[in-house]
Order: structure tokens, then C-alpha cells, then sequence
């Protein structure tokens, strides 16, 4: 009503004047931006929607409303959006030179080179609390839950990070699997090559789709056994099992201190085709 435009990563509430470009475990998040500029040639490593997108519209919606400071919150909504640019997939990223100078024209990107036919499955058992019955949840490919912005729309990502000219990227094999807002899981483990065998890893659960809090636990420590990986041609296959669980601690995302839950893994499998890396092949 006071006329200030509000950029807000992950809102979800009734106001549609609020810009936001963050929600990234929602269809309807709005319009995303690069992660971080390079120079002329490599403009960004990545685009997303993720929550570093709202200080770059904030900063944007700056831009318009310097030249043109009578503009409401939602006509300086529209602008950024109506001056975006959609990516092959279907998303936006804002062009802050088109927003300023109102002309829906934006970049051109050609489409990532990622195979079109998937059949990745996850298969996942834990435990809710002590005592009681392991709660089975299982995902199939359906092509239509992960929303990052330049990435495939699966549901099963296996993908690598390569050391970036920022240093912001290491070397590291992650898989993320998205079920709508029910179930989270994401692995990571450190390599430079993806070989079978058995390797230490991390593994998130986010049981109920949210960042807050968080399950983790650190395969291949403390009498937990390792991940496995057989790779077969085009394909890779993780496992995990034991007979009486691991524990997994409780934390908050972005936070070291962790706790006891009452959360234990079971076992989770894993099959998918090998996916390009992400990071570097985007341009």
C-alpha cells in the first residue's frame, strides 16, 4: 500500500504483488536469475531461482524505479517479468538492461544438451520414530518436479560440479531426488570420476519437502556403512542398507549444530543413467 516493492525468496502467501524468485520447490516461482556474472564471453555458471535471485531483482526493480519512480510495486513486477527471458524449458531469468529499457526482448540461450528419455527409480525405507514401522517411499522419473532453472525437468538428478574460476565448486557427484513436497533426498560425495566401488557420502532427508529442519548423516562413519556405486555402461546404481538403521542427526540448513532424531535410514536404491555435468556445459 505504501507503494514498496517487495522481493521475497520463497513467499507463498495471497499477495501478488510480491516479486518472487526463489521458490524453488514450486512451479510457481516467477523469475530467476544468474548466479554469478564472469565477463562477456561466460556471462554466469548457472541460472536458478534460488534464493540468491532476490537481492539481483531487488536490485533490478532499483534500477526501473530510478528512472521511473512512479510506478507501482506490481507494474515494476510486471516489468521484470514481462522483460525476462524464457529459457528453453519454460523458466525466466531477468535481463536487468531489457527491465530498464522496457523492451521484452532478452538473451538467447541454447538448449542444454541433456538426454530427453529418463527411467531413474529410488526406492527409500526409514524410520519416523522408535518402535515404529519403516515408512517405504519410492520415485519414478515423471519429468515434472524439479524446477531449477536452466536444469532438466526430472524428478532424479545425478549430476557433478567442476571447480569454477571463483573456486565456488569442487569437485563433487550430487544426486537430489524431488517428490512434489513430500520427500527430499540428496547425496553428495567428493571424486573425479564416477567409479564403482564403496564411498564415503553424506546424505540429507528432508521427509516433508522443507529445508527446515533438516535429517542427515554421514555414510561410512561411525559403524555406518558406506555407499555403494556400481556403474554399468550408461547407467549407475546406488545402495545403501542395514539391518537395524543408522540414526540420523537433526539439524537446521546452513547450521552446524546437529541432534539426536528419532529418525532412522533403513535402506534406499537408486538406479539412473548417467547425466552430462550441469555446472560447466550450460553455454
Amino acid at each position: 500500500a505504501a507503494g514498496i516493492v517487495f522481493v521475497w525468496s520463497d513467499y507463498t502467501g495471497p499477495n501478488e504483488a510480491v516479486i518472487r524468485p526463489g521458490y524453488w520447490r514450486s512451479p510457481s516461482w516467477e523469475v530467476g536469475t544468474f548466479t554469478f556474472f564472469l565477463d562477456e564471453d561466460r556471462p554466469a555458471e548457472l541460472e536458478g531461482g534460488l534464493s540468491y535471485a532476490a537481492p539481483q531483482i531487488a536490485a533490478i526493480a532499483a534500477l526501473i524505479l530510478q528512472n521511473e519512480p512512479h510506478l507501482t510495486p506490481s507494474q515494476v513486477k510486471q516489468r521484470i517479468v514481462g522483460t525476462a527471458t524464457v529459457l528453453p524449458n519454460g523458466n525466466s531469468i531477468a535481463d536487468a538492461a531489457a527491465a530498464v529499457e522496457n523492451r521484452p526482448v532478452g538473451r538467447r540461450f541454447a538448449k542444454q544438451n541433456v538426454p530427453t528419455t529418463m527411467d531413474s527409480k529410488l526406492r527409500l525405507i526409514y524410520q519416523s520414530s522408535d518402535g515404529e514401522q519403516g515408512t517405504l517411499m519410492e520415485i519414478e522419473e515423471r519429468h515434472q518436479n524439479w524446477p531449477i532453472a536452466s536444469w532438466p525437468q526430472q524428478d532424479i538428478l545425478l549430476y557433478r560440479t567442476l571447480p569454477a574460476t571463483t573456486g565456488s565448486y569442487t569437485n563433487t557427484f550430487h544426486l537430489v531426488a524431488y517428490r512434489d513436497v513430500n520427500l527430499t533426498l540428496m547425496i553428495e560425495w567428493p571424486g573425479n570420476e564416477l567409479d564403482s566401488g564403496d564411498q564415503p557420502a553424506k546424505l540429507t532427508l528432508l521427509p516433508d519437502g522443507e529445508w527446515q529442519p533438516v535429517y542427515s548423516i554421514e555414510l561410512d562413519a561411525r559403524d555406518v556403512p558406506p555407499l555403494h556405486i556400481e556403474v554399468m555402461c550408461d547407467r549407475v546404481r546406488l545402495s545403501w542398507n542395514s539391518a537395524d538403521g543408522a540414526r540420523l542427526e537433526r539439524g537446521y540448513y546452513q547450521d552446524a549444530a546437529t541432534a539426536h532424531s528419532s529418525f532412522r535410514l533403513l535402506s534406499f536404491e537408486m538406479e539412473t543413467p548417467l547425466m552430462p555435468d550441469l555446472i560447466e556445459p550450460i553455454y
